[in-house]
This record gives structure tokens, sequence and C-alpha cells, in this order.
């Protein structure tokens, strides 16, 4: 099941952005219809996972998503690739299991701020284990993915990704390191 194609983001290791061109997302409305679709030719139905590179790429319509859910209450829950950003409030993210929001895989891919900024992503370690934190507290199970030995990254700045692993391993039982 696809909400969207490509990504708003350009980490320096995805060529996500430049095999898409451009970042497309269908509208909440369709992607709701398109699950009560779903459920209706199979009622057995309880969980359908976004295979997309991240679920949260336009918040606007992420969030109609999560208000539509809710509104047609119509018992399937879900989950896919979601990145961190800031709007992933702990009021956000409790909006979203009410959504049925049960299965998440954030991108984290390392505990050192200097690391992020090589990679080009948009946020600090800091941001990151307060919404996984946030997100353990409302209810949803998730994933993280971890990258070590990427380039730039030293003896101090791997040990600051051992350090946030050691950290998130309270909040959740599955990482991937790559």
């Amino acid at each position: 099941f696809s909400t969207s194609r490509g990504c708003i983001y350009d980490c320096s290791f995805c060529r996500e952005k430049e095999y898409w061109d451009k970042y497309r997302f269908r509208s909440a409305e369709l992607i709701v219809r398109d699950i009560i679709s779903f459920k209706e030719r199979f009622p057995m139905l309880k969980f359908v996972y976004f295979n997309d590179s991240l679920i949260n790429g336009n918040m606007g319509e992420f969030d109609r998503f999560c208000d539509l859910m809710i509104k047609e209450n119509i018992h399937v829950n879900w989950g896919g690739h979601i990145a961190i950003r800031k709007e992933l409030t702990k009021e956000f993210l409790f909006k979203m299991s009410q959504a049925g929001a049960q299965r998440l895989n954030f991108g984290v891919e390392s505990g050192s701020d200097i690391v992020l900024k090589l990679m080009r992503k948009n946020f600090t370690s800091n941001l990151a284990l307060e919404i996984l934190e946030n997100t353990r507290d409302s209810g949803i199970s998730f994933s993280v993915n971890l990258i070590t030995g990427f380039p730039g990254e030293n003896e101090e700045e791997f040990q600051k990704t051992v350090i946030f692993l050691n950290k998130i391993k309270q909040l959740t039982p599955c990482v991937h390191i790559n």
C-alpha cells in the first residue's frame, strides 16, 4: 500500500530524491477510501503497512489522514516508515495511536549530532530521543534504523551512537544497525 512517492529530504546516503525527482502524495480522503474498500473486500483485514519512504512527508495530509481514520472508525491498524519531525508532538503521537498507528520505523541513523549533520538529517539526537519516548508513551510500537561507520564518524561520534542505542533499547527491542 503506498500513499506517496519520493521524499522531502535529501539525506547524503540515500538516492530516493534522485530516483523520484519530486515528492508526491495522495490525499487523505483517497487513502482512507482505499482502506475502507479493502476492509469491505477483506473483512479479516486488521493491518495495513504503508510502503512509502516516509508516511509523514506532508504533515497536513497526514494529520487529515489521522482525523479521518478516527472519524470513520475502520478498525484497521497501520504502520510505515516515518521521519523524525518536530511536528510529532506528544499530542500528535497520541492522535496517531487513536487513528490506528501500531508499528512505525524511524530512520534515526545516528546518536551523534555531528554525524546527523553530515548525513543532512534535519533533527538532533535529543529531538529523536524525545519523539521515540513519546511514541512509546502513546502505545505505538516502533523500530529504529541506525548506520555505523558513516564517512566522518570517528570513535568519539561512534560512542555517542552507542550511548544513544543504550537509551533507545529501553524504548524498543527492535533496532536495525547497518
